[in-house]
């Protein structure tokens, strides 16, 4: 496999062939109205867009902006409170079958009659790169539809933001005949905050980390997401996904879609700690008075299973019912009993959506710090 750089003057008399465009949106109609125009002048046979219950039905809202236009195919998944770009990707992504698709987030504006200028070739892979690109377009891409049925997609078990589009460039490398870096000047991308990143995901134990270092939130999860994927079993066309379609016309039938393969505990625990060590090695700006990765990590997530307990009489009340039938069992207390046994017993009890997620959370802390002990 080779990598080079292709100028646009060469992108010229190609043979066209199919190519579909996938996006997932969560919350981002005001994007979508901005870039679908030029979307639909791009060349493009298809264009799929999978909202992850967005507010509003982006469908509608789109539709009634810009009208209703063919080419444009919208899937809708509901009870999604959390927005996973590899989970809402891999629908979009496997839901084409076009020869070609292309991965635009719906902040990306690009270029008109791009998939006339690219002469794409099968078993070629098209991206950005990280040195020439404009800022926040380095995730588009455009690849041969086989490639990505061949990596199986985006690794479903990173379910925050960071690492993913690395970890699929990388798994690409091994079936593709070349990767070839576009001209900057076919993408734009629309500016946002950078807080709109992890809005929409529940981040709470690496956010506090990332403050008590002092370093970005963003770049520590990916750097975590990086370990957690390095210190696991490669993600494959073996891998069960639970979001990747391999019955196109049946499967939106039924919305039951769920992660069906997850990084352990041990390798989030971990992971949560190398960066850590990472960070406090290279960034740290009191390395003299460096601290016990496994200590700041203890400290916080006391400091959060405490908070949750003290603000809450219903979650102690419930704890210590928990922990009670917990006692009675026959079975072994081990840790995984005791986490799944708190688990089931506070989501039965919940009342809304939102207490679950609360609850589950909740638990998942306290779960963390038991296992420090």
């Amino acid at each position: 496999m080779t990598s080079r750089f292709i100028p646009q003057k060469y992108f010229k008399n190609h043979k066209m062939i199919s190519v579909g465009i996938a996006t997932a949106c969560m919350n981002r109609e005001l994007n979508l109205v901005k870039a679908i125009p030029s979307w639909l002048k791009s060349g493009a046979d298809k264009i799929h867009i999978l909202d992850w219950n967005s507010d509003i039905n982006l469908r509608e809202f789109i539709e009634d902006k810009l009208g209703k236009n063919e080419k444009v195919k919208f899937f809708r998944v509901n009870k999604k409170k959390k927005w996973v770009l590899t989970h809402s990707f891999n629908l979009a992504l496997s839901s084409l079958d076009t020869d070609f698709i292309a991965k635009f987030d719906c902040d990306h504006i690009c270029q008109e009659n791009i998939f006339k200028e690219i002469p794409l070739k099968k078993g070629y892979f098209y991206r950005f790169n990280f040195k020439d690109n404009k800022i926040g377009t380095n995730g588009a891409f455009i690849s041969d539809r086989k490639i990505l049925e061949e990596v199986n997609f985006f690794d479903e078990r990173i379910i925050s933001y960071g690492w993913d589009e690395s970890d699929l460039f990388d798994r690409i490398q091994e079936f593709t005949k070349s990767i070839i870096f576009l001209d900057s000047k076919f993408i734009d991308h629309l500016p946002h905050t950078t807080k709109s990143r992890t809005e929409d995901q529940n981040l709470r134990l690496e956010e506090k980390i990332a403050n008590y270092l002092e370093i970005n939130l963003h770049e520590f999860n990916t750097k975590s997401n990086f370990f957690k994927n390095t210190l696991s079993k490669k993600w494959t066309r073996n891998s069960e996904g639970g979001f990747i379609l391999k019955n196109k016309e049946n499967s939106w039938k039924n919305q039951d879609f769920s992660q069906k393969e997850y990084f352990s505990s041990d390798v989030i625990n971990l992971s949560l700690l190398l960066t850590i060590e990472f960070y406090q090695n290279n960034y740290s700006r009191n390395f003299d008075k460096k601290i016990s990765s496994l200590e700041i990590f203890r400290e916080i997530i006391q400091e959060i299973v405490s908070e949750d307990l003290l603000v809450s009489f219903s979650k102690q009340w419930e704890l210590v019912n928990a922990i009670k039938s917990i006692s009675e069992s026959n079975k072994p207390l081990n840790r995984d009993f005791i986490h799944n046994k708190l688990k089931t017993i506070f989501i039965k009890s919940s009342i809304t959506q939102d207490v679950k997620d609360d609850r589950i959370e909740f638990v998942d802390n306290l779960y963390k710090y038991l296992i420090c002990d």
